[in-house]
């Protein structure tokens, strides 16, 4: 037998049978990532041990003063520090000064 599933009432009593109603909600996806964005990326290795990452704007020149750099350091024991060009994550530095920048 095919067709919807019966449904017997053997209270007497009315009763309601939703259907179509949404569930519990799932957890909230990624929010303000760097996966949410597109940008312009650079990756400058110097060496085993050092290397710069830049992202920008698609489009935007290296010269341009419209990057966020970081440093990041891998020690001997491999653990990797990541500081940010004048300490600021802003969109304000450019590729080109990245040798010369102070991390913190």
């Amino acid at each position: 037998m095919s067709g919807p599933p019966q449904v017997i009432n053997t209270t007497n009593k009315p009763f309601v049978v939703a259907v179509g109603l949404p569930g519990p909600r799932g957890p909230a996806g990624p929010s303000g990532g760097e996966e949410e964005a597109v940008y312009a990326k650079r990756v400058d290795m110097q060496g085993d041990t050092l290397l710069y990452r830049g992202e920008a704007a698609v489009g935007t020149l290296d010269a341009t003063p419209a990057w966020r750099i970081r440093r990041i350091t891998i020690a001997l024991d491999g653990d990797v520090t990541e500081q940010w060009a004048d300490g600021s994550a802003e969109f304000n530095k450019s590729w080109l000064d990245r040798e010369t920048i102070t991390y913190t």
